[in-house]
């Protein structure tokens, strides 16, 4: 899950798997924070484009799925409560902790990045120190989520470049969790940023290249 905060609005995205064990993403685009967390309607998106192709999004489809709640205990815990396709649960949640380090970096690239004229995919950023771990949300060829992740991509000054990973074979969120299949490679990722709030994501997704520019998302 990545937790992205504007002010006091959250925007949610959940990469998990679906009952045959696909990957799959859903988005609390509007989350409103109280004292001790936010509750907001849980979308499911089909019938993007993949990432390999020239964006055609107007075949979109937003699906509401259901209502989810983030309850925090303290600044890096809390629960997750959810209702997905008339299914309640619960998962306990932690800030994850993938790098260390002594200095701030002179940017911090944590942030929701998108395309504004390709509305319907995006990539969220997660900075610690030197490191960027990058979770990718986005379409296979029949229009169905997918996502993608680089778990560790090492900053330069002008950005990042990593491995880039699918996954598969994990268990839905309204099961009891299940391990999961390997990482499968499927190609690299490199963030190249002009400055503090814009870029490009050029990327290799089984064999053919590709390049979206991106832009830090407000809203």
């Amino acid at each position: 899950m990545s937790l992205t905060q504007h002010g006091n609005i959250l925007f949610v995205a959940i990469y998990t798997y679906d009952d045959a064990g696909l990957p799959i993403w859903y988005v609390i685009t509007n989350c409103p924070v109280t004292t001790t967390g936010c509750t907001g309607t849980i979308y499911r998106v089909n019938g993007g484009t993949p990432p390999t192709l020239p964006w055609a999004g107007q075949g979109r489809v937003l699906t509401e799925v259901g209502t989810g709640t983030l309850a925090f205990t303290n600044i890096n815990s809390g629960a997750f409560n959810f209702t997905i396709n008339k299914v309640a649960g619960s998962k306990a949640i932690t800030r994850q902790i993938f790098a260390t380090g002594t200095t701030p970096p002179a940017v911090d690239y944590t942030d929701l990045w998108w395309n504004p004229n390709e509305s319907g995919w995006g990539v969220s950023l997660t900075q610690q120190f030197g490191t960027i771990f990058a979770a990718w949300y986005a379409y296979d060829a029949n229009g169905n989520p997918i996502w993608y992740a680089a778990t560790n991509c090492p900053v330069t000054a002008i950005g990042c470049t990593a491995p880039l990973y699918r996954f598969t074979g994990g268990a839905p969120l309204t099961s009891p969790w299940t391990s999961v299949s390997p990482a499968i490679p499927v190609g690299d990722v490199t963030f190249a940023f002009t400055n503090a709030a814009n870029g490009t994501m050029s990327y290799t997704v089984n064999g053919v290249k590709t390049s979206r520019s991106m832009t830090r998302q407000v809203y």
